[in-house]
């Protein structure tokens, strides 16, 4: 934002006068005129007009001195008329450059690296980073949507991050999960599988895909990182809730885990919940980064399992909004929780 307003403060100070003359000066342009004044031509002493004028007793080229004279101030005021109305368009062109180039500005200021949001309590910090694909969405009714998520949990001294016991997923109320219609993975066929296995069990199931660290205990040894691929299924519960499975695996060394989470629908502004309970028996989740994103037919139509929309104001076109909220619940009562908003862009009505 500082280097906008820097660009902007340089573009508006080209409006000053002084500086818009020196300008002018230096390239020769003199608001509209573009050619150099005419040069004022006197008469031939030896003309016609010349000697009739001495005639009558009239001094040589006096007539023509004075017509020389006014046409010479004329030409002044009109060059001083046009200096002025061209100091005045250019001052107006350069202003409407400033105001049309401002939104290109912000954009290329804006545009770099994306960051994800981070937030600290005591020696935790926790960060989370989400995009929707694709960025330009209808105002009010759903459409297919892939959604990308990275975060985790670390510690600003080096020490071993506290066992976690439960994790929240939560998206906005405008996002949501579509899973009626979609293959059913029981948890059963997970576990104490690799990544081949799994996917040869419930390939029809699959919604995403990723990477995940945790950190695993071993009775008396410090807690050690590992890091193993991750697949997401659609899922039940016993209860016939929806579900959304995470299974982990990595060869070396050798673990594997499934952890479900429950989808929930609370008021609120985030409408569609994802809890997984438990988890203090498991591995610590660390750091994860996951793609969600799945299209399938139902009933011989084309459905997705995640929707969202841009529900914008009708007087803007593009926007932030909140798309995420991640929430930690640690050994001992400890929470930590962030947020994550996005960019979108409203469709234009068809």
């Amino acid at each position: 934002m500082n280097r906008l307003l820097k660009i902007l403060t340089a573009l508006l100070g080209l409006l000053s006068p002084n500086r818009l003359a020196r300008s002018e000066h230096r390239n020769g342009i003199y608001g509209a005129e573009l050619r150099p004044p005419k040069r004022v031509q006197l008469e031939d002493p030896a003309s016609p007009v010349s000697s009739s004028a001495a005639a009558r007793g009239e001094q040589p080229h006096a007539r023509t001195r004075e017509r020389g004279s006014e046409t010479a101030r004329d030409h002044q005021r009109d060059r001083a008329k046009r200096r002025t109305c061209g100091s005045y368009v250019s001052r107006w062109a350069l202003l409407g450059a400033a105001i049309a180039t401002a939104p290109i500005l912000f954009t290329l200021v804006s545009a770099g690296p994306a960051q994800s949001e981070r937030i600290q309590q005591g020696n935790l910090r926790a960060n989370l980073q989400g995009k929707v694909f694709p960025l330009t969405l209808p105002r009010h009714h759903p459409a297919p949507v892939s959604l990308r998520l990275s975060g985790g949990l670390t510690t600003t001294d080096g020490s071993p991050v506290p066992r976690v016991t439960a994790m929240r997923f939560a998206l906005a109320g405008r996002s949501g999960i579509a899973a009626r219609g979609l293959p059913v993975c029981p948890p059963a066929r997970l576990r104490n599988t690799r990544t081949r296995e799994a996917l040869a069990a419930c390939s029809d199931a699959l919604v995403g895909h990723g990477r995940i660290e945790v950190q695993a205990r071993v009775s008396g040894q410090p807690p050690f990182p590992v890091d193993a691929g991750l697949l997401v299924f659609n899922g039940r519960t016993s209860a016939g809730r929806v579900a959304l499975l995470m299974h982990a695996h990595s060869a070396n060394p050798p673990v594997s885990v499934v952890i479900p989470f429950v989808l929930r629908h609370p008021a609120g502004q985030f409408g569609n919940e994802l809890v997984a309970r438990g988890l203090a028996s498991k591995p610590t989740i660390s750091g994860f980064s996951m793609t969600l994103s799945r299209r399938f037919t139902h009933r011989r139509s084309r459905r997705s399992y995640l929707v969202g929309s841009c529900p914008l104001a009708p007087r803007f076109t593009s926007g932030l909004l909140t798309l995420a909220r991640l929430e930690f619940s640690l050994q001992g009562g400890r929470r930590i929780a962030i947020e994550t908003v996005r960019t979108c862009r409203a469709a234009p009505k068809p």
